[in-house]
């Protein structure tokens, strides 16, 4: 999908898509401080790391949309390629682990 959204809406959306849950848990603050530290090494002076992780936070709620769209279009028992754990519980679980939920109030 094509949107206008953060950066850290890209990263949330290839971390929590691609590592599984055990490598996202170990690895996911040392790659948003890459990401963040890229983002700063080429002009972004104003964007401090503690505002990266809360947008990352909240990232991670949005990415968990088109998971369910897509899975509402899909026979959930038929799911041989392990769907409903990539693209829902798997982000779910890190967002929950994240404390994602509480950046809405």
């Amino acid at each position: 999908l094509c949107g206008y959204t953060r950066g850290t809406q890209d990263v949330a959306y290839l971390l929590s898509g691609s590592l599984d849950s055990a490598l996202l848990a170990e690895h996911w603050e040392s790659l948003l401080r890459r990401y963040h530290a890229r983002l700063r090494a080429n002009g972004v002076a104003d964007y401090t790391w503690d505002e990266c992780v809360f947008h990352y936070r909240q990232n991670l709620l949005y990415t968990l949309a088109p998971g369910v769209a897509m899975l509402g279009a899909m026979a959930i028992p038929n799911d041989e390629r392990g769907l409903a754990n990539t693209l829902v519980m798997r982000t779910l679980t890190h967002a929950a682990d994240r404390d994602a939920f509480a950046t809405l109030s």
